[in-house]
């Protein structure tokens, strides 16, 4: 059995890893940051930040010429 730290630091660790650059897209896709924290909620958390920035329109991209890419 694993020690408790372990799994704590070890959840840290993707938190940054994946967390930092998740909040500097969500904040430039024009959605808050704050969705990034998404990503601490096993596997689910994964799926939900998926389908937002998959499905909704950007509001960073609002008003800019030309459709999707």
């Amino acid at each position: 059995m694993e020690h408790p730290h372990f799994l704590a630091l070890g959840g840290l660790v993707a938190l940054l890893v994946l967390g930092v650059p998740l909040w500097k897209i969500f904040g430039r896709a024009g959605f808050a940051p704050a969705w990034a924290l998404l990503i601490v909620l096993p596997g689910i958390g994964n799926l939900a930040i998926l389908l937002l920035l998959a499905c909704r329109r950007w509001p960073a991209t609002e008003g800019s010429e030309g459709g999707p890419r």
